[in-house]
């Protein structure tokens, strides 16, 4: 390396003079670039996370570029390429950073949401609920400034007793994406996966549903079930493969209703939708005889 910066010559006279005078290297140019980049990547230790330019974060290779014919034309060819593989992008580090701020928030907020429902019996309607009590103030989202988003999903919100003698309220919680926001006015954002707890029936345990996200699709790929308080080995995994587009803007896509009047909520989702109201789901209908949720192809089909 320090060879081709010029900062050692080699023993080969001629090759340490060609590498010098080459048009696809220039060593003082390239230094230059490694100076810059150091300071810029200072420069921005304190920026703010909804300023990072969103075109650099998507990871374009910035020696290719748009034209890769144009690449042979390219003065400092071999710098350039050293400065994509050795230059740390400011941008990422900067990302780091407000990841972990935002991580951080999250795991605040569910500290003080979890201590709300063992105070209260039930989740609170809105993260303002939780201040100032729980929090100083109200989490914002480090990408944008905006407060994280919470979603009970218009669920009962009510306390339910266990054979534990414990509470834990029903719902589910839209779990805040740790990145960019989502570019939509209509869909809501389920990147980060989602996590809903229901009772399926009154002498069975509280039933826990992790649902995991394809995040570049903006949609549900997964559903991980567990049982009771104790949230370790999941019982049973769903897949979703007949999902086909995000959920609408606050959308019930989630749901646990008792479809077959059996005396056993089964579970739903929602898998399309069409401007014109119509709606298509995935079921699951509970089978008490061995516990587990098994897939309803004709009640499926017929939406």
């Amino acid at each position: 390396m320090n060879e081709l910066l010029g900062e050692e010559k080699d023993d080969d006279y001629n090759l340490y003079k060609k590498i010098n005078n080459s048009y696809y290297f220039k060593p003082n140019k390239t230094k230059q670039a490694f100076v810059e980049n150091t300071r810029n990547n200072i420069s921005k230790v304190d920026m703010v996370c909804s300023y990072i330019d969103k075109k650099e974060m998507q990871g374009n290779n910035p020696v290719v570029g748009s034209n890769p014919i144009g690449l042979y034309l390219k003065e400092n060819l071999i710098g350039e390429i050293l400065k994509y593989i050795f230059i740390t992008d400011s941008n990422s580090v900067i990302i780091k950073k407000c990841n972990d701020d935002l991580l951080v928030a999250n795991t605040q907020t569910l500290f003080a949401i979890k201590a709300y429902e063992s105070d209260m019996g039930k989740s609170p309607v809105s993260l303002d609920d939780l201040v100032p009590e729980y929090l100083l103030s109200a989490p914002t989202n480090p990408y944008g400034g905006k407060e994280l988003k919470y979603l009970p999903h218009n669920f009962n919100g009510g306390s339910v007793q266990n054979n534990d003698n414990k509470k834990i309220a029903e719902g589910c919680i839209v779990k805040q994406y740790e990145g960019p926001e989502l570019i939509s006015d209509i869909s809501t954002d389920v990147r980060g996966g989602v996590v809903c707890h229901f009772y399926i029936n009154t002498n069975l345990p509280v039933y826990n549903f992790t649902l995991h996200a394809d995040v570049e699709n903006n949609i549900i790929n997964q559903i991980e079930i567990t049982k009771g308080l104790e949230i370790n080995v999941p019982v049973q995994v769903l897949d979703t493969e007949d999902m086909i587009e995000p959920p609408y803007r606050d959308a019930d896509f989630f749901k646990a209703e008792d479809v077959n009047s059996d005396g056993y909520k089964d579970i739903s989702l929602l898998i399309w939708w069409g401007v014109t109201g119509r709606e298509g789901y995935m079921y699951w209908v509970f089978d008490p005889s061995k516990n587990i949720f098994v897939f309803d192809k004709e009640r499926s089909d017929l939406y």
